[in-house]
């Protein structure tokens, strides 16, 4: 992931593909906490959903090495909206629903500390409100140039509760907890998840790898696949669009 540099290369990976059982690493929704979050969401345990709250602070390796490389170069589709922020538009997509319109503003700032002469450094910080075609809204700060930033984290308010969803930790993948918190009590849905492993990113891609050899084997579709990817990579370019513009853009895809 992200599938493509452009929605337009996106859209013809998949037409060239349109016979072949495809799939996409996108790992978040494979981690027990997301699950268990997701059926909490789809079966209305503690209501509807009015509020989504998204802060992801974290400094990647190039970040904090003062790396310049393609995950740095906006014109090589770099940048925190291609590392990060399509796992976030893809997560909040399958976990509330289509989005209908997206606000965002950028900044490469930190990136720009370190960027060569005449290069066009990569946002790292990217702030985005989205609300779904059911009217929840979405807010997210992500950024990935944070000297010990809060980690990964998710608030959503229920009518009769609110869940969070926080990792803490340096690692990705593994570290996850999932807490429901009401009047009367707060319940703890998943523990902090430890991944064995030194890179926690190991058994999400494990389990992805596991359907889709079995989808292949058996001639089966399997999601998310290249059509997944080629949503994420217009969600994206909506997102930029609308960072240029400093305006709501309807998602008309």
């Amino acid at each position: 992931k992200p599938l493509a540099n452009s929605f337009k290369t996106a859209k013809h990976l998949v037409q060239l593909a349109k016979d072949s059982i495809t799939m996409m690493d996108f790992q978040f929704s494979e981690i027990v906490a997301f699950r268990k979050l997701k059926g909490l969401i789809d079966k209305g345990t503690y209501g509807k959903v009015r509020h989504v709250q998204l802060v992801w602070m974290v400094e990647s390796a190039v970040q904090r090495e003062k790396l310049w490389s393609w995950k740095t170069d906006l014109k090589r589709s770099g940048g925190v909206i291609s590392l990060l922020g399509s796992h976030f538009l893809y997560l909040a997509e399958w976990m509330f629903g289509s989005l209908n319109y997206i606000y965002a503003e950028t900044s490469s700032m930190q990136t720009a500390k370190f960027a060569p002469a005449k290069s066009t450094p990569a946002p790292d910080l990217v702030n985005i409100v989205a609300e779904t075609k059911s009217g929840i809204r979405i807010a997210a700060t992500i950024g990935n140039a944070c000297p010990s930033g809060i980690g990964h984290r998710w608030e959503i308010v229920f009518d009769k509760g609110t869940a969070v969803l926080w990792n803490p930790t340096k690692d990705y993948m593994s570290g996850f907890s999932l807490v429901m918190r009401t009047s009367k009590k707060e319940l703890i849905i998943v523990e902090k998840e430890n991944y064995s492993f030194a890179d926690g990113r190991l058994i999400p891609f494990y389990k992805l790898a596991q359907r889709f050899v079995y989808a292949i084997r058996n001639k089966k579709s399997v999601m998310p696949d290249f059509t997944v990817g080629a949503r994420v990579q217009s969600l994206m370019e909506f997102v930029y669009k609308s960072a240029h513009r400093h305006k709501f853009i309807k998602v008309c895809v």
